[in-house]
């Protein structure tokens, strides 16, 4: 029987998962790396407002998107050098999110100061860190294949209304494929669950198929034949929970003259709560 426990404000929890389910001290993504310009943006990350921007040199930042004055969204403002102008009285703050400026006194505002947010470009996204920044030890996961020249990248969003978790669940829950995506993948052979084990704290799966059609979605790009059989290795890891793998290693036994037997498509799953109940997924 399912019951129901109060939580620390006294709200009751249908199954007693926290409400705020998802770790702190870890690198998340914020946002593609073409997203984020000298214009700032506005990006709920981990039910917290963050501004993300870039300086005048192209360095990404982040900070609590409020102004410490009266609130005003940090988002609605304009960067000037290495700053973040408010839009509602001009007060400067540098990427520490401290105060270096109020255009309507002399002094410095001490106690004018807001929350700042590590974050890095790693691939092909800025990544951030909303936890305890003295706690950060470690970098984003390795991404760098997403900018090598040597592959071609095509990257999408949605925001989902639903928890993180569920996204990250469906991307491991391999067997749905030959049912759920019948229609459009049209891999009708994924009925069995992959080889699953740990490389370190990494979660990895692997699957080996016999001869058969390639899904048409990826045929198209591979410049394969619909009908042709063709030899299949699935791979995946989940390095952290922000971000996992799938490799289709697709090999084809009888190429045509002058055609490459050898292919790999790497699906790429990001998530990022959003505010509750919500969840960007790249």
């Amino acid at each position: 029987m399912m019951t129901t426990e109060p939580n620390r404000n006294g709200q009751t929890i249908p199954n007693g998962m926290l409400q705020d389910n998802y770790p702190r001290n870890m690198w998340w993504v914020a946002a593609h790396a073409s997203e984020v310009s000298t214009k700032p943006m506005a990006r709920w990350i981990l039910e917290t407002p963050v501004v993300l921007y870039r300086l005048e040199d192209g360095t990404p930042a982040a900070l609590y998107d409020r102004c410490p004055h009266r609130w005003a969204p940090l988002s609605e403002g304009h960067v000037c050098g290495d700053k973040l102008v408010c839009p509602y009285h001009g007060m400067e703050f540098n990427t520490e999110g401290k105060c270096t400026k109020a255009p309507t006194q002399h002094m410095k505002p001490k106690t004018a100061i807001i929350p700042s947010f590590t974050v890095k470009e790693a691939g092909a996204y800025i990544w951030i860190w909303m936890g305890d920044q003295e706690a950060i030890d470690c970098d984003p996961p390795e991404v760098g294949y997403q900018v090598d020249p040597n592959w071609s990248e095509v990257h999408g969003y949605y925001e989902v209304a639903a928890n993180w978790v569920l996204i990250r669940e469906n991307v491991l829950d391999l067997t749905h494929i030959a049912f759920l995506h019948k229609n459009t993948f049209k891999q009708d052979d994924w009925i069995t669950a992959p080889d699953t084990y740990m490389e370190g704290e990494t979660v990895c799966y692997e699957q080996e198929f016999d001869l058969a059609p390639l899904s048409p979605l990826f045929c198209a790009g591979m410049g394969l034949p619909e009908d042709k059989p063709i030899k299949r290795v699935q791979k995946g890891r989940m390095p952290s929970l922000a971000i996992s793998f799938s490799d289709w290693n697709v090999h084809d036994p009888a190429p045509e003259p002058g055609r490459r037997s050898d292919f790999i498509m790497r699906g790429c799953h990001i998530v990022t709560p959003s505010r509750r109940g919500q969840t960007h997924y790249f």
